[in-house]
């Protein structure tokens, strides 16, 4: 008889999927950061040289971000990327990691509308 090799097993999956519960909340909190910071998708754009459909996308899960985008994204915002990450992905899925992260809130605006 010949030798027949044993079947390898498969490793576990990795979601890749851009709706994976973990991917969804990551997309929640920068949004919350986001929005947490004043900026609208444009002016979060503008800041990136990137267009406000290109937040959007991201934001809404049409497109996945890379470890690249995701530091120059909190920087723009105004947080640590470093220690967001630290403090998302220590808590449970059901507490809020963006409130942790000392983003400053903008100051209310003086102007009156008329």
């Amino acid at each position: 008889m010949g030798y027949l090799p044993q079947p390898c097993q498969k490793p576990p999956s990795v979601s890749r999927s851009n709706f994976d519960p973990t991917a969804a909340r990551l997309r929640r909190h920068l949004r919350e950061m986001r929005l947490r910071a004043g900026l609208t998708q444009t002016a979060l754009g503008e800041r990136l040289n990137h267009t406000q459909q290109w937040v959007y996308k991201y934001e809404a899960g049409e497109r996945r971000l890379d470890v690249i985008e995701f530091i120059q994204i909190a920087r723009a915002i105004g947080f640590d990327p470093g220690e967001f990450i630290n403090t998302f992905m220590d808590e449970p899925a059901d507490l809020d990691a963006a409130r942790r992260c000392n983003v400053p809130r903008p100051e209310p605006s003086t102007k009156t509308r008329t």
